[in-house]
This record gives structure tokens, C-alpha cells and sequence, in this order.
């Protein structure tokens, strides 16, 4: 059984943790890639000097790299230099606050702007303490869960993202929780507790639905429900509420105010415990059919995480025209959980109380985990499987694939990587990029909102959640039901570039640099293995999905998400984009190495 590790140690590994997405988040902002230096800069993947060069404020960032990615994400050695060019000072850089200051310093200066520094400092020193505080707790539950030898699920890949976005300055920032509630609600803890629900009276409650099922709630809620409403209960409908937000909402007059009147009524704790996933405000109830995505009036990282009614309208909506344009789909292991409505109060009918509804509204998700006539499939949320040991090596994702090559009699080496790629490929690019394709629609498939089913640790069932952030081209949305200027439709480019972002940049990207990392390979000769399948793939060689096979290996760039930049400005809502390399180009035409990677999967695999 593992030991928690010491508070010094967790503090050292997250301080550690930001360094490297502070600098490798400027570095792909600043369109530097490559920090390598002098004689080292070289093809090899390990090792050498690197610099980062802060020229506004007249200073240069030195030190080690253990990992060089074609893809950004860098690994650095345990010390970073700070090199003051006015004075000729060289200081060790010990905190990634400090690290923060010059680089919030470097991009006030280039924009003529000051940066609220005060506000970004405090949501970093946050995301260092919650980070240390569940690093203490490693190995994660999924690691842990897959080293003694059990096959991943979905719970623990849930609970289990201890580290976040490898691209964002405060991974694990959050302000409202208390510690207390950490430990209660966090699901890097383990957090486990029950609903609170209110009754709303149904003459003012908003909702809309898809389909709704005879099992929103699991029977004891139903039962506890009509327990306390007695006779009443067929005049309300319930609203499930996070603990937390409960609490937040019962110290607001209007709700008070709803609550004396009686047309809203708070029942208190209902059902059985729910587990916290990895969005910390949906949740799961293992046994229930649905999921709920609930409002938390706490700032998560960007976002304060309510549900306005517009993202309440738009999630359905969008729902409904994918489901309309992916029935059926030809992809029998590709799935889109479906969210089949959302409930709650209308403020247009609380007798001007105010805007309740964003702090009420509540999406039902569908649960993939439920066994449905067939056994479960406990697909598991990806970026979880992604998340590295403080190595940078071992990932949950390379356990299962050294598992799958166990279970064919063969080592896990880089032909059978290639084959796992391949099929990975398959389950999921090739569908998503056909959908775009043929039906004009960008699904928000980045690694949160993918899961992923293994047999053995080979894929077999690829998932993509949360619909809100669908983008549907504005030339198919009459004939998906939609009409003009709705939110969800987008200009054909700018759907295109949501999908090259979320898809390639912030989901295959990080596939990709995960089984790089773990062969210690250059995980450009992987992207080849990207290329090759997309290239063969029967279900894309049709005129529209071949024309955007050929669009995405042929463009000189994709788009990222400038995170730092847009945290830095408060863009958080509406982020920058800045451009990267495309690496199903870049490596086949600048080093002209397309030929191992073909061989290899010409090759069988």
C-alpha cells in the first residue's frame, strides 16, 4: 500500500508542475517551440541546454531540459536561472510565483498593458495549494488501481486528475471551496456526499427536454420526494443541488423570500452518494442512469461555474441537431453521451427576484457506465489516462498499452504503439473529422470531454460528452433545425478552427506525447502513424471528408489557445488563439522522416 507523501515533497512536485506550463504555455505563445540552445540543438528528444529569452524586460530564462516534444511539452530540469542582462545577475528561480511575475512583466510590457498581477498571483498561489494538497495523495487512484493489476474505471480515472491542463497556468486553481469543503468535494480527494434537492412549484419552473426518461432520479430520491411533499408532490418538480451550492443558495433573500411563500421548498439530503468527477461540479450517481452537470457558484479555474439559461438552451439545441445529423453514424464504437434536457426556475416568473436561474439550472447527462441490458463499458475520462507520474514517463495510458502488447505475447515497442495509435485513430479522429465533414459539426472532443473504453488495454470504444460546446457550421443549421444566430452556429472557418484546437492541439496532441514520451521516441514519427490512418481510412475517402483530410495534413499551422496570454488579459471567456506548427506537415516536409513512419504502418501495423 502506498504512503502519502511529505507536504515538502508534494510542494516541490507542484511547484515543479507550474514551472513547466508557465514556460511551455509562453513558449508555444511567444511561436518558440524549441528552447534548445546552442550545440545541443540537435534532433535527440533527451537532455541539453535550453533558453528562454524574455527580451522587453532584458533577461533570459537557463537551465536543463529532461524532454524535448515537437509538440511543446517540454520537461525541464530540476533548476531554472534567471539572467538579468542590465546588471549581469544570475538568481535561481525557486517558485513558480516567481517564475509568473517576470513573465506577466514580459507580456505587460510587449502589450503596453499591466496585467492584473494581485488577481493572477492569487489564483496561482491557489492552484499551488490545492495541487500539493492532492499530491500528497499519490499515486493517483487510477494508477494505483491499474498497478495492482485491475483494468481501469470509470470512477477512478474521474478522481484522478491531480495535475490538470498541461498548457495552463493555474491547472488547479479554485476560489470558494473552503479546505473543509476540499475534503468533501474535490475530486482529487475522493469526494463522495449526497444532493440536496428543492421542490420548485411547476408553475415557474424552465426546462426543456429531448427525452426524458421515468428515472431522472434514483427511486430512493423519488420515494424520500414524495415522502416530504405528500399529497403536493405531483405540483412540483425537483431540482438537484451540489451541497455547497445548497448552502450558497439558501443564504440568498430571494430565495428566502420563494421559500416563505412555499412555491419553492428545500428538502434537504436525498438518495444514495454521488462521487465528484473530474469537472468537479458534475457528478455521478453509479447506480443512476443520469449524470448531473450543476451549477457551483465558484470560480474554477477561468469560470464562475453557474448554468445561464443561454448555455441551457444552447446545450439542448445542439443536442438535438447532433442527434439528428448522427443517426445512425457509421462508426458502431463511436458514441456522443447524450444530454437529454435540463430543468429549472424561470425568472421571468418569480415575481422579479432577480436572475436565479443560472444558480438552479441543471443538465442531465446520460451515464455511459450503467449496464443497460449488456455489460458495462466503464469507459474512462482520457485526460486522466494521460496524466504522467512526476517522471514524466509512466501515465495510466502506458500501463494499458504495455498491458495490450502482455495480452499478444508481444513487448510494447514502437510497431505495436504504431498499431495501438492506429486503432486509436480510428475510434476516434476518423469519426469526429467525418462528422465535421459531412454533417457540420465540431464537437468539443478535447481530452475532459473524451472517454475511452479498453479491453485489456486496447481500445475499443471512444465517447465524447458535454454538448454545450458543439459548433455547427451556419450553412447546415436550417437544415439541422436550427435557426439564425443561434449560438451554437459558427462560420464554417471558425468551426474548423474549434475543431483543429480541440480534436488535434488539445486532445491527439497530448495522446500522441503521451506514448512518445513513454517509448522515449520523437513523437513526430507518431504523428506519421496519424497521417497514414487518416489517409487509408475507408470512411473518409468520400469528396467532402477527403477535401478535409488533405486541409488538415496540408496547413502550415493549426490553432492553441494562448492560456496564459488570455489569463493574463482576463480573456478567459473569450480566449486567444495563437499559431503551432502543423506535425502531419512539418515532419514529413522539413525533415523529410515520413518514410519510417510509413513503413511502419505498411508494415502491418
Amino acid at each position: 500500500m502506498s504512503r502519502p507523501r511529505e507536504t515538502e515533497d508534494a510542494r516541490l512536485a507542484a511547484e515543479h508542475a507550474h514551472i513547466e506550463r508557465l514556460l511551455n504555455a509562453y513558449l508555444r505563445e511567444r511561436g518558440e517551440q524549441d528552447p534548445r540552445s546552442g550545440a545541443n540543438h540537435t534532433p535527440s528528444v533527451e537532455g541539453g541546454r535550453m533558453e528562454i529569452r524574455l527580451p522587453s524586460v532584458r533577461a533570459r530564462m537557463e537551465g536543463t531540459l529532461r524532454w524535448y516534444s515537437a509538440f511543446g511539452h517540454h520537461q525541464y530540469g530540476k533548476e531554472l536561472w534567471l539572467y538579468r542582462e542590465a546588471d549581469g545577475s544570475r538568481r535561481l528561480v525557486t517558485s513558480a510565483l516567481e517564475l509568473a511575475k517576470w513573465l506577466l512583466a514580459e507580456l505587460g510590457q510587449e502589450t503596453q498593458g499591466e496585467p492584473d498581477a494581485e488577481r493572477l498571483l492569487r489564483q496561482l498561489g491557489h492552484s499551488l495549494d490545492n495541487m500539493t494538497r492532492y499530491l500528497q495523495e499519490e499515486p493517483s487512484a487510477l494508477m494505483s488501481h491499474l498497478a495492482s493489476g485491475y483494468a481501469p474505471d470509470m470512477r477512478s480515472a474521474e478522481q484522478s486528475l491531480l495535475r490538470g491542463h498541461p498548457f495552463h497556468p493555474t491547472p488547479k486553481s479554485s476560489e470558494g471551496f473552503s479546505d473543509a469543503d476540499k475534503s468533501s468535494y474535490a475530486p482529487e480527494l475522493g469526494g463522495t456526499f449526497r444532493l440536496h434537492y428543492f421542490a420548485a412549484h411547476s408553475s415557474f419552473v424552465h426546462e426543456q427536454w429531448l427525452s426524458q426518461g421515468n428515472e431522472l432520479f434514483s427511486p430512493s430520491v423519488t420515494a424520500g420526494a414524495k415522502a416530504r411533499l405528500g399529497a403536493a408532490a405531483g405540483e412540483f418538480a425537483l431540482l438537484p443541488a451540489h451541497p455547497w451550492q445548497a448552502a450558497f443558495l439558501l443564504t440568498k433573500p430571494e430565495v428566502q423570500e420563494l421559500l416563505g411563500s412555499g412555491r419553492l421548498i428545500h428538502l434537504g439530503e436525498l438518495g444514495e452518494e454521488v462521487y465528484a468527477t473530474s469537472s468537479v461540479r458534475t457528478v455521478c450517481d453509479p447506480t443512476g442512469a443520469y449524470m448531473y452537470k450543476l451549477p457551483l457558484n465558484i470560480r474554477i479555474t477561468h469560470f464562475v461555474r453557474v448554468n445561464p439559461v443561454e448555455q441551457l438552451d444552447r446545450t439542448i439545441e445542439a443536442g438535438r441537431a447532433v442527434a439528428a445529423a448522427a443517426s445512425p453514424l457509421p462508426f458502431p464504437n463511436f458514441r456522443i453521451i447524450p444530454e437529454d434536457g435540463f430543468r429549472t426556475i424561470d425568472d421571468s416568473k418569480t415575481g422579479g427576484l432577480g436572475s436565479l436561474s443560472e444558480s438552479f439550472g441543471v443538465v442531465f447527462r446520460r451515464n455511459p457506465d450503467v449496464k443497460t441490458g449488456g455489460p458495462a463499458d466503464h469507459p474512462c475520462v482520457l485526460a486522466a489516462l494521460l496524466e504522467a507520474d512526476d517522471s514524466g514517463e509512466t501515465s495510466p495510458l502506458w500501463l494499458c498499452v504495455q498491458q495490450a502488447a502482455k495480452q499478444r505475447g508481444t513487448a510494447a515497442d514502437l510497431p505495436f504503439v504504431a498499431a495501438w495509435l492506429d486503432e486509436y485513430v480510428r475510434l476516434s479522429l476518423a469519426p469526429l473529422l467525418w462528422l465535421f465533414a459531412e454533417q457540420g459539426i465540431s464537437l468539443e472532443a478535447h481530452a475532459q470531454n473524451t472517454l475511452l473504453t479498453l479491453d485489456k488495454g486496447w481500445p475499443t470504444r471512444f465517447y465524447v460528452r458535454d454538448l454545450e460546446g458543439a459548433s455547427i457550421c451556419a450553412e447546415r443549421g436550417e437544415e439541422l433545425g436550427l435557426s439564425p444566430g443561434h449560438p451554437a452556429l459558427y462560420e464554417a472557418e471558425e468551426a474548423w478552427r474549434r475543431f483543429r484546437y480541440y480534436v488535434l492541439v488539445n486532445q491527439l496532441g497530448h495522446v500522441v506525447h503521451a506514448l512518445g514520451r513513454a517509448l522515449r521516441q520523437d513523437e513526430r514519427l507518431l504523428w506519421q502513424v496519424v497521417r497514414n490512418s487518416l489517409q487509408t481510412s475507408d470512411s473518409l475517402r468520400a469528396d467532402r471528408a477527403s477535401r478535409y483530410v488533405q486541409r488538415l495534413i496540408g496547413e502550415h499551422h493549426w490553432p492553441a489557445k494562448a492560456n496564459l496570454l488570455s489569463w493574463a488579459r482576463g480573456h478567459g471567456e473569450t480566449p486567444l488563439y495563437v499559431p503551432i506548427k502543423n506535425p502531419l506537415r512539418s515532419h514529413c516536409e522539413e525533415e523529410g522522416q515520413a518514410t519510417r513512419g510509413e513503413a511502419l504502418y505498411e508494415a502491418g501495423y
